[in-house]
């Protein structure tokens, strides 16, 4: 009887024994934050070196396996940003969601009913873009995405009145994940169309405050030199470009020194950390001409071998 009683309390002393509290895991895309000093960007309060990646097409291109596997393999190269367009000309669609928009309009986005990709007519273009923004954040890639390309605007589909509807769409849907950077823009030139990239600009931000923003320019020019100024544009982004200064005529030419465009950044006010968006491809890769006198992607090696355009690596300044 003494043993079962002595039993019966060492259960009950049991069931009231605190619980060992867990460590939460830590996030593998912590917050991004501008530093105090304005100079470069910080996760986690540690500077953060973005490598990111272009995969462009990604969500027009790719299936979910395709997708996976993509993001797996950046993933393990170190990568840890992905450059994405969400919207590349009206008609942009995935085979296996349809197009993300009805009759290619910007303010009205595609959407169905449920989200099962097994279930004919549920899955569609954005529950695409959602469950491929959840794979990269358990991957530990943020994704920065250009909300709408250069092309929208110039179509005059991106206006001063559509931006902030589609603005409030996107930054509605996906303010709440941890691993979204904004593009703003998307290879064209700041000084055109300016006041709907100045709107849809302000939109997001209005709603989702918390994600970083920037204005990817076009070819050897540079966000600030438009919307340095602007409370949604966190950080500065410039395109070295791919020609060196005997190839480029532009008044503004930089050729080969990317860091020209660093320090022209950082002689602004308020200082704004400075990145380049699209550099000189890998290799040295400048632009030359074949046998035939067609323009064509070659490296510089012995021999100018031609070679497929890559993906280009994308580099922070973080001193």
């Amino acid at each position: 009887m003494i043993r079962k009683a002595m039993l019966l309390a060492g259960l009950l002393a049991g069931t009231t024994a605190p619980v060992a509290a867990q460590t939460p895991k830590p996030s593998l895309t912590p917050a991004l934050h501008v530093s105090a000093n304005g100079r470069y960007v910080e996760a986690g309060g540690k500077p953060f070196f973005w490598l990111g990646d272009t995969g462009w097409l990604m969500l027009s291109r790719l299936d979910r396996a395709d997708t996976e596997r993509y993001l797996a393999h950046r993933a393990a190269q170190g990568f840890n940003v992905i450059q994405v367009m969400i919207l590349h000309r009206p008609e942009m669609a995935n085979a296996i969601t349809g197009p993300a928009l009805d009759n290619g309009d910007i303010t009205k986005p595609r959407v169905t009913p449920g989200n099962d990709p097994a279930q004919p007519g549920q899955y569609d273009y954005w529950d695409h873009l959602d469950w491929v923004v959840d794979r990269a954040a358990a991957h530990g890639l943020y994704l920065a995405l250009v909300p709408a390309w250069g092309t929208f605007a110039e179509m005059r589909k991106l206006t001063v009145d559509s931006a902030p509807v589609y603005g409030r769409f996107l930054a509605g849907r996906y303010k709440g994940k941890p691993n979204i950077i904004w593009l703003n823009g998307g290879d064209t030139h700041a000084d055109m169309a300016t006041v709907a990239w100045q709107a849809l600009g302000k939109t997001i931000k209005a709603i989702d405050p918390d994600h970083l923003m920037t204005f990817h320019p076009f070819g050897r020019t540079d966000s600030s030199w438009t919307f340095h100024d602007a409370d949604w544009l966190d950080f500065n982004m410039f395109q070295s470009g791919h020609q060196s200064y005997a190839q480029d005529s532009t008044p503004c030419a930089r050729g080969e020194d990317n860091w020209r465009y660093v320090a022209d950044d950082w002689a602004r006010s308020p200082a704004k950390p400075s990145i380049d968006g699209m550099r000189i491809f890998p290799m040295g890769w400048i632009r030359c001409r074949s046998r035939s006198g067609r323009q064509r992607m070659c490296d510089a090696m012995p021999g100018g071998r031609s070679l497929p355009e890559p993906l280009a690596i994308h580099m922070a300044k973080t001193a």
